[in-house]
């Protein structure tokens, strides 16, 4: 079995190695409907990453991240289109609770509820994209900032230890790693310091809040 890459113990990874044992006589497209039958949920995050499959194993390729562009998240434009009417019976209960509970607001911060809400739906928008593509790894790193800052050495150390750990990431840099917190504006170096900012907080909130999970790949 040839895979590219560690993984930690309790992972899905050694009951696969032991199926592709156990079915070693199949045919190999015969052998992958069957992994793929027991083990869709885990596979959805691999499988983007699987670059060969064939009798001696599977491949994975290394970990790579989808870096935002400056824009985050992309403002909403008023727009006659937003007023095409919905047929999704979901969205038709949805805008009628709301439209209730904006014609209970008499104290005049109607457009004030409507617009914060709004930013927050985007900043929510936002972080849902993030954790789509953020490692294990850097949330926990999170975590860590959250509680106490970091020069740059002690990151510098903290990375070196990771990439024993994690081997995928011997290839790369301190910098390359942290790029994706720094673009999404969750951490930022002052005076030769790591630390959390208050959008990285919120970040860590909104996982803690919608049940999501740090036990990620990397």
């Amino acid at each position: 079995m040839l895979l590219s890459e560690s993984y930690e113990p309790g992972t899905f990874i050694p009951y696969l190695i032991l199926i592709f044992d156990l079915i070693k006589g199949m045919s190999w497209p015969l052998a992958v409907a069957v992994v793929a039958y027991f083990f869709s949920s885990e596979l959805k995050d691999l499988i983007p990453r699987v670059s060969h499959v064939g009798k001696d194993g599977i491949v994975i390729s290394p970990p790579h991240q989808v870096v935002p562009e400056l824009k985050k998240v992309e403002s909403v434009e008023p727009s006659d289109k937003l007023l095409k009417e919905l047929s999704d019976p979901s969205a038709i209960v949805l805008e009628e609770e709301n439209r209730r509970s904006l014609e209970a607001v008499t104290d005049g911060t109607k457009e004030d509820r409507l617009l914060r809400a709004l930013t927050i739906q985007q900043m929510y928008f936002g972080f849902a994209r993030a954790y789509a593509d953020i490692f294990g790894s850097q949330i926990r790193a999170l975590k860590e900032l959250n509680s106490n800052g970091k020069t740059r050495s002690e990151a510098e150390a903290q990375f070196a230890d990771l990439k024993k750990e994690l081997p995928v990431f011997e290839k790369w840099s301190l910098d390359s790693y942290i790029k994706f917190l720094c673009d999404w504006n969750f951490i930022e170096e002052k005076n030769g310091r790591f630390e959390i900012t208050l959008t990285g907080r919120n970040f860590l909130l909104y996982l803690v809040e919608f049940g999501l999970s740090e036990d990620r790949l990397n």
